[in-house]
């Protein structure tokens, strides 16, 4: 099966070896290309059909290790329609991974947070 692959060219690229200045970059799918343990850059000129990035940095997805909720939401509402509308929120702005906390509370509320969170 053939996945689609994009370029997005021009940007700023912050990759593990260091920040790039105007280098194309392979994504895949909703992916970048990594070609073994390496990211898959393409280099070269802009060609027909790439994403046009110039002026813009381009920055592997955020992790947050403490979010207590986002977009109105919390995670310590115990509900989870509101868990999965904070998650998406950071999502929508770049937070790829979060871990999500609560409040102090009784041990009895926080169990029931928890329960529903995991579930998620």
């Amino acid at each position: 099966m053939a996945t689609d692959r994009t370029a997005l060219a021009g940007a700023r690229l912050v990759l593990p070896g260091g920040v790039v200045e105007g280098d194309r970059l392979a994504v895949e799918g909703e992916r970048i290309a990594v070609e073994g343990e390496r990211i898959a850059g393409l280099g070269g000129d802009t060609e027909p059909g790439d994403l046009d990035l110039t002026g813009y940095t381009v920055v592997p997805g955020f992790v947050d290790l403490h979010v207590h909720g986002g977009g109105g939401a919390s995670y310590a509402s115990g509900i989870a329609e509101e868990a999965l509308l904070a998650a998406r929120t950071h999502l929508e702005h770049g937070t790829t991974t979060t871990v999500a906390s609560t409040v102090t509370g009784e041990i009895d509320e926080v169990a029931r947070q928890a329960a529903v969170l995991s579930e998620l």
